[in-house]
């Protein structure tokens, strides 16, 4: 689903469906599907967003972790 909208929605369209069936466990229910999307869509973003430990390299004096394409250390600023 990459659609955030589109999950809220059948959120609420299941929510208030199992509300109808289930009485009082509804909102129960209706809470546990919305956690259900929202973890599946941190998921998501965090597979997209995640980067390759490789593609860093540490720096000669300080030892900070840095992008490999940087010139200068975001933490000491000497030259990589």
């Amino acid at each position: 689903m990459d659609d955030p909208l589109f999950a809220a929605g059948l959120v609420v369209l299941l929510g208030g469906m199992s509300s109808f069936l289930a009485g009082a466990f509804g909102p129960i229910i209706v809470g546990a599907a919305a956690m259900v999307v929202a973890v599946l869509e941190q998921r998501a973003e965090d597979d997209a967003t995640e980067s390759d430990p490789t593609d860093k390299t540490s720096c000669p004096n300080c030892g900070a972790r840095n992008e490999s394409e940087r010139e200068t250390c975001y933490y000491c600023d000497a030259s990589l």
